[in-house]
């Protein structure tokens, strides 16, 4: 699949409660695929002159066949359509090489967040991946303060932030919005200092409700804890290592049922593709 794309096509991504709304060309051009090719959404193939070409969105196919061969097999049925196509050369790359590694230029970091809806414990359905951007400011409150402190708390703005997709980890509609939160504490602690690393232990709880994809019809709400650790060089004064677990379950109209939910926060200052534990 990644061959075929990369070499014959321009992938486009697009959300759904955006692009459905957008009045300029981009809008326009989802709007006439879906209409010559129905479909709620999934995955659409289209000529540069907006001709619908191929569409994919029955995750209940035959099961004898894999969701990938079915996919792979609707965009080459599309491209035989289309007719001839020279491949590009295509060089692997990182497109993000930030993600939840490294201290860019700024000082800012970008924190990798995992997440997934459980069952008994158990994953259930793919697993939601997102980041958040702290900027150096939002970052040097990790660090042990100034003061000599040995307990302090994280800036709310920066605990919702950290939990924004996390407790109610799907698509981008269940990103939480700052002002969705009824509670974000997150609380800091220096557990030791060995070895000039200063190891410092993360506790947090959140409590969110909002509008799945803004849609009054469809309002939902989350609840989670996490604890962790981070990893702070007392000479350097600069972070080694961060990691958050979260446990929480997410609800919709009411908060019984709920559905388990389980996600991660992680970062590393290893830039070399080595990874280091708090």
């Amino acid at each position: 699949m990644i061959r075929i794309v990369s070499t014959n096509c321009v992938p486009v991504a697009v959300n759904l409660y955006l692009i459905r709304a957008d009045k300029g060309p981009g809008g326009d051009l989802f709007r006439s695929v879906s209409k010559q090719m129905d479909q709620y959404q999934g995955f659409w193939m289209a000529s540069p002159e907006g001709k619908a070409l191929g569409k994919y969105h029955d995750w209940k196919g035959d099961p004898a066949v894999p969701l990938a061969k079915r996919v792979v097999m609707m965009v080459e049925d599309a491209l035989k359509a289309y007719g001839p196509v020279t491949p590009r050369d295509v060089q692997a790359c990182d497109h993000l090489p930030h993600r939840g590694r490294g201290v860019q230029a700024d000082g800012s970091v970008n924190v990798a967040l995992y997440g997934r809806l459980l069952h008994q414990g158990k994953s259930d359905g793919p697993m939601m991946l997102d980041s958040v951007t702290l900027k150096s400011s939002e970052w040097a409150r990790f660090a042990p303060p100034e003061s000599g402190s040995k307990e302090w708390a994280i800036p709310e703005t920066t605990a919702r932030s950290l939990a924004r997709s996390v407790l109610s980890p799907g698509d981008s509609a269940g990103v939480f919005r700052p002002e969705d939160f009824t509670q974000a504490e997150l609380q800091a602690k220096v557990e030791s200092v060995q070895g000039g690393k200063a190891r410092i232990s993360l506790t947090g709880t959140w409590r969110a409700a909002g509008l799945y994809g803004g849609e009054k019809g469809h309002p939902y709400g989350a609840s989670a804890s996490a604890e962790g650790f981070a990893l702070f060089d007392v000479e350097k004064k600069s972070m080694d290592s961060f990691f958050l677990l979260y446990s929480g379950k997410t609800w919709g109209k009411t908060e019984t049922p709920a559905r388990e939910t389980g996600g991660v926060a992680e970062w590393t200052a290893v830039t070399n593709g080595e990874r280091s534990n708090p």
